[in-house]
């Protein structure tokens, strides 16, 4: 009986890690392994055997989906040198930027197979929440939350319902502001 155990849960874990399968507990693969068979494996079974594999629980690293290109850092220091050297107190700054929030995923470690990374693509959380935000040197701020990830269409939406807001607070805005975007494709789209 304890070798039928052991083979079904081997084989159980070995199809999760074959289909790349996030295997955040044994009691994850000790329910694949009793709704799949007439088994009763027990948790500290299916551990022995994920252990004997030489599966082990270990950390996740978190792997950034991109990081901040030479190209983006040339950019914003280009600016800051640019909007230093005009009379900022003549005229107002509105800084647009979005970010995403994605921190719903708290799951911290894994089981993994030997040889294999225990890294954790950061694209995979869901829902993605994006936030589209728009602060003045004034104090103003102006921001939306959308769930979808940031596209062309998005910004076009969040630019038309500033202008609207920004045309009712300040109808004479055109003339002093100056409205500055960090360098992504569809701030251009």
């Amino acid at each position: 009986m304890k070798e039928a155990k052991a083979d079904a849960i081997a084989k159980v874990a070995n199809k999760l890690n074959e289909d790349d399968t996030f295997i955040g507990s044994c009691a994850q693969v000790t329910s694949l392994v009793n709704s799949e068979s007439d088994l009763k494996v027990k948790n500290y079974e299916t551990l022995s055997v994920m252990k004997a594999m030489g599966m082990r629980f270990k950390k996740i690293q978190h792997v950034p989906l991109k990081a901040n290109s030479d190209r983006n850092l040339i950019i914003r220091q280009h600016w800051a040198i640019t909007t230093i050297e005009k009379d900022h107190k003549s005229r107002v700054f509105l800084n647009i930027d979005e970010t995403w929030l994605g921190i719903c995923d708290f799951r911290r470690r894994k089981w993994r197979a030997p040889d294999t990374t225990n890294s954790v693509a950061a694209l995979s959380l869901a829902p993605r929440v994006t936030m589209l935000t728009a602060v003045d040197t004034l104090g103003n701020v102006y921001f939306s939350l959308s769930q979808s990830n940031s596209n062309h269409a998005l910004f076009g939406i969040f630019m038309q319902q500033l202008v609207l807001k920004l045309d009712k607070e300040r109808p004479h805005w055109r003339k002093n502001t100056i409205v500055t975007l960090d360098g992504a494709g569809y701030h251009r789209a």
